[in-house]
């Protein structure tokens, strides 16, 4: 009844009337979530979640053990929607994307609540002014066996495919490539020296005699002398996958300069999480930097996750969001499904972005995006969408309604009205796809879908005073 988006359950189960939002995505509702803040009293609902659009008079919140998928073709204003989440998220934020125009439009607002940095491994970072330009060793800290694979496997997720088994050699290059990292960290070598071994299997040679004289690595060294004595066409061709991965992102220097930090400028991710700063991560869909951007939004995460585990109720406090923006043409994030899918129960909030399905597919591949769209607890459709797929899917998910229907016959006796009940789908494909410019469809798990009214970047009222008051209705039902 009324315009899209104020429909009203008709005898059945229908998009979220008032009492439902109040009940599965308000303010109030978010506020008796206390478990979620360990460490305050009488948390807030900014303290834990953020709200991202309207429905009527109540906010819409999400809560931070919460993962969010975002579906938007291009130009329907992905930008505009995650510019209020930045602003108004308590703690730290990791923002990735391909421009500078989120970091743009947040930077100044987020340095008034803690350190802020980018990183942009090529020269579009220049383009945000009044931050501190991030530099970030791929070296540091591989000492330790755990971080050099940990960091080799997001290296080498985004390293050149398309060969004939190239899940093996990958695997072979996994390995050898924490080796190298593991001796770089032991040695004191910087990148130079690790981009000549990662280019030269005879080079690396020098890497297993620094990890053989080492007890704790000394049986790397040995599988590393393994590797390299191999067969020829073998070593090639992990020497190839490691090369792509490494070796040639290197090969430009405004990557090597990004990567070598002077010591008073090492990142320490704890100290910045604690600090509540943010982190812009600049990209490029086109430049071979996908494997150092990949091995630090990792790394970031991993560290939350160990800073998670040794906080109360294993929950990290202040929370943190990654807001994966233009992910899907920046790097592959081996660890994304499970962002996704457990990253919520430490308080980690990950957003992702998707232009299309066809678009994650082919990241991805069909499983894993699958896989992704249906961990995400929250997923919101921006209108646009042409994909019958994915219409479909959506409008099947909302299920039917029943509507009542009069019906008045009309011949040459007098007119007769009667009245049937029919089913009909709560929207149809035609509806999700015509969402006007602005406006959004938000699924969440365990509540009726919602449509809700984007927030204008510039709306303030989400992060002033006490967010749950939002919306509520003063004595006499006049709403505030």
């Amino acid at each position: 009844r009324g315009r899209l988006g104020r429909l009203r359950p008709a005898g059945g189960r229908g998009l979220a009337a008032g009492a439902d939002v109040r009940r599965c995505y308000s303010a109030a509702a978010l506020e008796r979530m206390v478990w979620l803040r360990p460490d305050l009293a009488r948390p807030r609902a900014r303290d834990m979640g953020v709200m991202i659009g309207r429905a009527g008079r109540e906010g819409v919140w999400v809560a931070c053990e919460d993962s969010m998928i975002l579906t938007s073709p291009s130009r329907q204003g992905k930008t505009r929607f995650f510019i209020p989440i930045v602003l108004s998220w308590a703690g730290p934020v990791v923002v990735t994307s391909v421009r500078a125009e989120l970091a743009a439009a947040t930077l100044a607002a987020r340095r008034a609540r803690g350190p802020v940095a980018v990183f942009a491994p090529t020269t579009v970072g220049g383009a945000v002014g009044g931050a501190g330009v991030l530099r970030w060793s791929l070296i540091d800290g591989c000492a330790d066996p755990t971080v050099a694979l940990r960091r080799a496997r997001a290296l080498v997720a985004n390293a050149a495919a398309g060969t004939e088994n190239s899940d093996f050699w990958q695997a072979n290059a996994h390995s050898a490539l924490a080796a190298l990292l593991c001796a770089a960290a032991l040695s004191g070598a910087g990148v130079d020296e690790l981009a000549r071994w990662c280019a030269d299997p005879g080079q690396a040679r020098t890497a297993v005699t620094i990890l053989k004289s080492s007890a704790p690595s000394a049986a790397w060294g040995a599988q590393l002398e393994g590797q390299l004595g191999g067969d020829e066409r073998t070593v090639s061709n992990i020497w190839a996958t490691i090369n792509s991965c490494v070796a040639l992102p290197l090969m430009d220097p405004a990557v090597r300069s990004a990567l070598s930090p002077s010591p008073d400028e090492r990142l320490d991710i704890g100290s910045f999480l604690a600090a509540s700063g943010t982190l812009y991560i600049v990209g490029d869909a086109t430049a071979a930097s996908a494997p150092i951007v990949a091995a630090l939004v990792e790394e970031v995460y991993a560290v939350a996750q160990e800073r998670a585990n040794a906080s109360p109720a294993n929950r990290l406090v202040p929370p943190l969001a990654l807001v994966l923006d233009e992910l899907n043409n920046i790097a592959e994030l081996p660890s994304l499904p499970t962002m996704m899918s457990a990253g919520g129960g430490s308080n980690i909030l990950t957003c992702v972005v998707e232009q299309s399905r066809a678009q994650s597919e082919s990241r991805w591949g069909a499983r894993v995006a699958a896989s992704i769209w249906d961990s995400a607890t929250v997923k919101v459709l921006l209108g646009g969408i042409t994909r019958q797929a994915t219409l479909t899917e959506v409008s099947a998910a909302l299920g039917e309604r029943t509507v009542r229907r009069a019906t008045t016959s009309v011949g040459r006796g007098p007119a007769s009205t009667s009245l049937a009940e029919t089913r009909e789908a709560v929207l149809t494909a035609g509806q999700v796809h015509a969402l006007a410019r602005g406006r959004a469809l938000v699924i969440k798990a365990g509540a009726p879908a919602v449509i809700m009214d984007c927030l204008d970047p510039s709306d303030r009222s989400a992060r002033a005073g006490r967010s749950s008051q939002l919306g509520r209705r003063a004595p006499g039902g006049r709403g505030r």
